[in-house]
């Protein structure tokens, strides 16, 4: 009896904690999401782009994130970093910050790169979509913490879950209706995830 009065007390406590990290990151997606979502209550400011080819004095065949620091540091650019190559072998870098996206293109047999540079008005509103809609690891330790951040709050969510049907469970006895509960959370996202499989 001890035993489970303590076991009890575990879950609780771990069920519990979960849910505050979930709370932080629904609050700041659903906060952020009414945002995105009534968007025709502000003055969204539109991308302008500028163009321009600019020579280089390095040699093809770079090291990629050597040529991507390299770039970071002529154009004094800041944000996430990427880079991929396309079809043609070009190296694409891309350099992300809230309200400015650089996109540098540097030719396979060239020392000179294309760069296209969009550049759009911070406002209240594009830093709001910027965090709701940011992910990934790349882009130095602020990006790699917050893309950690994201992880726990996904881990927080199983251990949650299972959390809750374990103390449930203990307890089902007095609150049979718990089972229906738990049997319409799992039907639910089944039946669209068929649904969308099924429909064109």
């Amino acid at each position: 009896m001890a035993g489970g009065m303590k076991f009890n007390k575990l879950i609780r406590k771990i069920h519990l904690g979960a849910s505050m990290i979930i709370f932080a990151f629904m609050f700041m997606y659903v906060f952020t999401g009414f945002f995105m979502v009534n968007r025709t209550l502000f003055d969204i400011p539109e991308f302008t782009d500028t163009y321009d080819t600019i020579t280089l004095g390095l040699k093809p065949g770079t090291d990629p994130s050597a040529y991507a620091k390299f770039l970071e540091d002529e154009f004094d650019l800041k944000g996430r970093r990427e880079y991929r190559q396309d079809w043609k072998k070009n190296w694409i870098f891309g350099f992300y910050y809230p309200g400015e996206n650089t996109v540098i293109t540097v030719p396979p047999d060239q020392d000179s790169v294309f760069v296209k540079v969009s550049k759009q008005e911070r406002t209240f509103y594009t830093v709001i979509h910027q965090m709701h809609v940011l992910r990934g690891f790349k882009g130095g330790w602020p990006y790699t913490v917050w893309a950690v951040f994201y992880d726990t709050a996904f881990v927080a969510m199983f251990i949650f879950a299972i959390t809750g049907i374990l103390l449930w469970w203990r307890t089902r006895r007095r609150y049979k209706y718990g089972g229906w509960f738990l049997a319409f959370g799992i039907a639910l996202p089944l039946f669209f995830m068929l649904l969308y499989t099924w429909t064109k």
